[in-house]
């Protein structure tokens, strides 16, 4: 294989990789948590994808589900939250302090009819919420360098 070839291979590759990580960042819900507003609010949500709380205001910011589900944890500004919701239904939320509430409605995918009767069940979020790091996206970063790795390896044994 001539340089030039496994250079354009190496760049196909990376390409790749970052439609990959661009994918996996945008398919979450994003709800913006602003000084005295959540945006939007109410947010729709699919069950099983991802549900992204970004601060964006000038102080610290916590969530607590209004049932006591689940807790953001302290949020600094400019850091997430991302938890994953398992059922339908509407997850009513406010910060610690009261100052905001909002809420998401949960549906199953394809489901228009906005029918949200059932509690909704929470998954916990990982260990990784706190860093504002996506599982998926964490996971499709791997992927991206198992693909260089087998590209590299396969052009080393060709040598």
């Amino acid at each position: 294989m001539s340089p030039i070839r496994s250079l354009r291979t190496l760049v196909l590759a990376l390409l790749l990789v970052v439609v990959c990580l661009a994918g996996a960042a945008s398919a979450a819900t994003q709800i913006s948590l602003t000084g005295d507003s959540v945006e939007p609010d109410p947010a729709a949500a699919v069950v099983g994808e991802p549900v992204m709380f970004s601060n964006d205001s000038d102080a610290a910011i916590r969530l607590i589900d209004d049932e006591g589900r689940w807790d953001s944890g302290e949020l600094p500004p400019g850091g997430t939250f991302q938890i994953t919701f398992n059922e339908e239904g509407v997850i009513r939320f406010s910060s610690q302090d009261g100052s905001l509430t909002g809420s998401v409605e949960v549906t199953a995918a394809g489901d228009d009819d906005g029918d949200q009767t059932s509690e909704a069940a929470v998954e916990q979020p990982t260990a990784l919420a706190d860093t504002g790091i996506s599982a998926a996206l964490i996971a499709a970063g791997g992927v991206g360098a198992l693909v260089i790795g087998i590209l590299l390896l396969v052009r080393t044994r060709k040598q």
